[in-house]
């Protein structure tokens, strides 16, 4: 048995010793001058859809909702009139 642990040892050894030079080279290339990859990757089309069939009706129809921006928010200062007047109208009379 202690042929067969040697032989293990040995196999792990050169594994460990092929990833440590792989880890090495990417990081020399990358101070190289390598092309800068993006810092943060966004999930693909296949990520939304699959998201996309796990959701009910009413979250599907929330969602394209928002997609279609018809629930953007909106700014009061942007709308016709005066601020105060629009978040508490006076009653008449």
């Amino acid at each position: 048995m202690d042929s067969d642990s040697a032989v293990a040892g040995l196999v792990w050894g050169a594994l460990l010793l092929i990833f440590i030079v792989i880890v090495g080279v990417s990081m020399y290339q990358n101070r190289r001058g390598a092309p800068p990859r993006p810092t943060r990757s966004m999930p693909g089309a296949g990520a939304y859809g699959t998201i996309y069939d796990l959701l009910n009706q009413d979250k599907r129809n929330a969602i394209e909702m928002i997609v279609e921006e018809k629930a953007e928010a909106r700014d009061p200062e942007d709308a016709d009139g005066n601020l105060p007047d629009l978040e508490k109208p006076k009653r008449p009379g």
